[in-house]
Order: C-alpha cells, then structure tokens, then sequence
C-alpha cells in the first residue's frame, strides 16, 4: 500500500485531534485531595525535623504547587503526573519521619540499657525471718 500526503492528512489531524483532548480532560478532585492530604500527614509525622524527611517533604510540596500550576494552565494529564509524585515524595517524607523517630526511640532505650550494665546493682540486705 502506497502512502501518500493526501492518505496520511486525515489521519494525523485525527492524531492530533486525539492528543489535544487527552490534556483537557481535568484533573480529579480527588487526585489533588490525595495529594495534599499526604503532604499534611508528612507534616504532622514529624517530617520536618529529620534531614532526610524534611527534604522528601520539600520536594513534595514543590511538586504540589507545580501541579497546581500546570492544572491552571491546562495541562491536565502532566498536573496529574505532577500529584502523584508529591503525593509519592510525601509518602516517602513520613516513611523517613517515622524511621529517624523510632530510630531514636531505639538509641535512647539502648542507652539505658548500656547504663543499666555498667551501674554496679545495689542489693539490699536480706531480713532474717522472725526480726
């Protein structure tokens, strides 16, 4: 089969067509609801105060605001893209918050376990029976 120009317009502007209207089609409430809210649990896991979670946290809300900014500029399909990294990021953000506390939590009871070790234990003189 021989294709020639007059074959193949129609067929790219359908193309074309089609690819136009995949950006239109708009970026569910939802998608961006799950975005924001995992960004806000990041928060309140404490993100911010481990280096490692605070900058998954950072990333998260840029990608949030470079998702809001390419819905208001119509495209649609990269914004949704966009939230499910912030959305991934901030997921990533509590993982790491979660892991530095109760890497902590686990330094902290260690710590008095090796103190525990090394203080000599007192004992307390046994009472006879019938004093």
């Amino acid at each position: 089969m021989k294709l020639s120009i007059s074959t193949l317009g129609p067929t790219l502007g359908l193309l074309a067509a089609l690819g136009a209207g995949c950006g239109s089609t708009p970026v569910p409430a939802s998608r961006v609801a799950s975005a924001e809210t995992a960004v806000q649990s990041a928060r309140q896991a404490g993100a911010e105060r481990s280096p490692e979670a605070n900058a998954q946290l950072r990333m998260a809300e840029d990608e949030l605001g470079k998702a809001k900014t390419l819905m208001k500029e119509g495209e649609h399909d990269q914004a949704v893209a966009m939230f499910t990294r912030a959305e991934a990021d901030a997921a990533l953000a509590s993982a790491l918050s979660r892991e530095a506390q109760q890497k902590a939590a686990t330094d902290a009871a260690m710590q008095r376990v090796r103190s525990m070790e090394t203080t000599p234990m007192q004992t307390t003189p046994m009472l006879e029976p019938g004093r």
